[in-house]
């Protein structure tokens, strides 16, 4: 099974949605994680913008209004031969079960992550995980995403819509 996670910057954007539908039909992902989204579940755009071939189902956290401006905003997306159930969700994780339909022993949890790029509140990403780690039983568990947790600035890339997906075979 295909898993793609993409911080994609914002989906408001013609040239990051053709970005986005470029990377799915090249890698056709069973499931994709998408971190700052800057969309809300109300938008116009947001069925054509998320939906893509065989990926018909979708899971929303809200963008923040942040000084007038949008920030953050989580998607997940998945195909039909994947059973997922959302089993929390909040504005930096999307955590779920996942069983895969063709082989009902094959399954996991799973949990995206986009935390908060400010140092004061680094200290609640490893909190997050470790609560979240407690309630698995030693179970298989993929989390993935962008934790923002960089040792130096150095470290960054970014400033326009670099494509770096992260992507896992399971």
């Amino acid at each position: 099974m295909r898993c793609l996670s993409w911080n994609c910057r914002g989906l408001g954007n013609p040239s990051a949605v053709r970005a986005l539908k470029k990377l799915l039909k090249a890698q056709c992902p069973y499931i994709v994680f998408l971190m700052e989204t800057r969309l809300e579940i109300d938008d116009k755009k947001v069925k054509s913008s998320l939906l893509c071939g065989s990926l018909s189902n979708f899971y929303m956290i809200d963008c923040n209004y942040v000084n007038s401006h949008r920030s953050g905003g989580l998607a997940l997306i998945w195909n039909d031969s994947v059973n997922l159930d959302i089993l929390h969700s909040n504005i930096t994780y999307i955590d779920m079960y996942i069983t895969t339909c063709n082989n009902l022993n094959n399954s996991w949890f799973a949990t995206g992550f986009y935390e908060s790029p400010y140092y004061s509140q680094k200290y609640l990403t490893c909190e997050a995980i470790k609560d979240l780690h407690h309630q698995k039983n030693s179970a298989p568990w993929l989390i993935f995403g962008d934790f923002n947790l960089i040792l130096n600035s150095s470290e960054k890339l970014g400033g326009g819509y670099y494509i770096f997906p992260t992507y896992t075979n399971v």
